[in-house]
């Protein structure tokens, strides 16, 4: 908001300190001396193509999970995971560490999923044998072998 001095100017202090903002045909760009100039319509356009950029990327949010869903199967810590949520209303849970997922139309089923993912890498990891897994697998075996314990 631009104040005023007592002779009735603006204060050139505050002038500047407005947010950006497209009025009529002139463009305010704060820390800069205002200037009317036209806004062309390719930048408008450039503007609108990058917000529709943005709106097609994920809501990405990180939250843990404390249990597998399955009582046979104990976590000994609660496992960090990434839940991404898209505009077509999918959700994808992600457990990066290990590369497992879970896709579904809500988090809950997205959870469940990913769950059932983690579940069926452990049990085919365990039954595999360390000389026949490839770098990757031991590395998750490592990780899922110490956070899930077998009741």
């Amino acid at each position: 908001m631009t104040t005023f001095l007592a002779d009735g100017t603006p204060d050139p202090r505050t002038r500047h300190r407005e947010a950006p903002h497209i009025t009529g045909i002139t463009w305010d760009v704060p820390g800069e001396v205002m200037r009317d100039e036209p806004i062309a319509r390719s930048d408008l356009d450039d503007f609108a193509g990058r917000v529709e950029v943005l709106m097609e990327r994920a809501v990405k949010w990180t939250t843990q999970i404390r249990d597998l869903g399955e009582e046979a199967y104990l976590l000994q810590e609660p496992i960090q995971i990434v839940v991404e949520e898209y505009r077509d209303q999918s959700v994808v849970a992600r457990f990066p560490e290990v590369e497992a997922f879970g896709e579904g139309h809500s988090e809950p089923e997205a959870l469940a999923n990913l769950k059932l993912a983690i579940l069926d890498l452990y049990d085919e990891l365990a039954e595999a044998t360390a000389p026949t897994l490839g770098r990757e697998p031991r590395a998750w075996w490592r990780v899922l072998d110490r956070l899930i314990s077998v009741a």
